[in-house]
């Protein structure tokens, strides 16, 4: 799995903020740089939401042209191959269908201006409705592979960087290579056969099972976090590596400190910084790569709403449903920027300019 754009220099941002950890600082004058600095960030915070507005609308935009560029009639799609002519006008009529495409388009924006988000066509419910009702299955999913992620990756990046140069460190480097190349559909389809096939734990396929309970939470959970525990761990044994290094941490060596207190109160503490600046951005990321892992695994939540949408040409359910992914993934976003912001005084200067 590659790193957003943009994921990099807020990375390499916490690198060089817990190269300042326990390192004497310059004093500030009260009223200086700290107003200013504020005002910049607050000034950087609105550049971005402001940003946003474009961004989603662009979305909304797109979605809505090729949605209709795929071949199929919704009304015939809906009312069955037995439905007449004037039903079929009847319903393209009702929906606004048989209007010229940039007519539809106005009247989308103009909806959407107002805050109606349109019916689903199959469902007969607000779009918006529908979302929220799956919604929690989605989030659920994206907060279990984002916790599978975090504590297998940061444990073994641990292990390989304690132990630099070990069969264990050449292990972990090695592994997560291979596991960052997979693609989480692919760790989907293996751990269906282990733990549906083999093991018997998930049902294989089945639309009508439970996948609410925590068993047939393991292994879409799995699928989305085992690329994203390559990174972690990556991500960790380097901070690692640089903190260990440090006066501070020999210093503490040097004290009689026993090794666990060294490693996970001194050194993990102070390279942290890495690993927090790509949560939020693999968080977003889990939450549009639950689309394919909710559909394999057949989980009612926002990925495959989507899938049906599509395959039943439902518009307006899936022009809703793609802009408040993409709304989420923005607001991921500014949320780890105004985190960088306020923890790094450094990108608060830069962001300024």
């Amino acid at each position: 799995m590659q790193v957003p754009d943009g994921c990099g220099q807020r990375i390499s941002a916490g690198f060089q903020l817990f190269h300042g950890i326990g390192r004497p600082r310059r004093r500030v004058a009260a009223g200086t740089s700290f107003g200013r600095g504020g005002n910049k960030m607050g000034k950087h915070i609105l550049n971005r939401i402001l940003f946003a507005i474009p961004t989603l609308l662009g979305v909304l935009i797109v979605t809505f042209l090729i949605i209709r560029m795929i071949p199929g009639d919704p009304a015939r799609l809906y009312l069955g191959e037995n439905a007449s002519e004037v039903q079929l006008e009847a319903f393209r009529e009702e929906k606004g269908l048989n209007k010229p495409l940039i007519v539809q388009m106005g009247i989308m924006l103009k909806d959407w201006c107002r805050g109606d988000f349109g019916d689903s066509f199959t469902q007969q419910r607000p779009a918006l409705e529908i979302i929220f009702d799956r919604f929690p299955s989605t989030i659920q999913l994206a907060l279990a592979g984002i916790v599978f992620a975090a504590i297998f990756g940061v444990l073994f990046g641990i292990i390989a960087a304690v132990r630099r140069g070990s069969w264990a460190d050449i292990a972990v480097v090695s592994s997560s290579t291979l596991f960052m190349s997979m693609p989480s559909f692919l760790w989907a389809l293996i751990l269906m056969m282990v733990f549906g096939v083999w093991l018997g734990w998930i049902p294989v396929i089945s639309l009508r099972a439970d996948t609410s309970g925590l068993r047939t939470l393991i292994a879409p959970a799995m699928s989305l976090g085992l690329s994203g525990a390559a990174l972690f761990a990556r991500t960790t044994r380097s901070a690692m590596l640089e903190v260990l290094g440090e006066d501070y941490v020999r210093t503490a060596r040097a004290k009689g400190l026993k090794e666990r207190a060294v490693v996970f109160k001194h050194a993990l503490k102070a390279g942290s910084m890495p690993i927090v600046t790509i949560i939020g951005f693999y968080f977003a990321t889990y939450l549009a790569g639950a689309i394919v892992v909710e559909t394999i695994f057949a989980r009612p939540g926002i990925g495959k709403m989507l899938i049906d949408a599509v395959y039943q040409r439902d518009y307006n359910l899936v022009q809703a449903g793609t802009v408040f992914i993409a709304g989420i993934m923005v607001l991921m976003n500014l949320v780890t920027d105004i985190l960088c912001t306020i923890l790094d005084p450094r990108v608060r200067a830069e962001s300024g300019n």
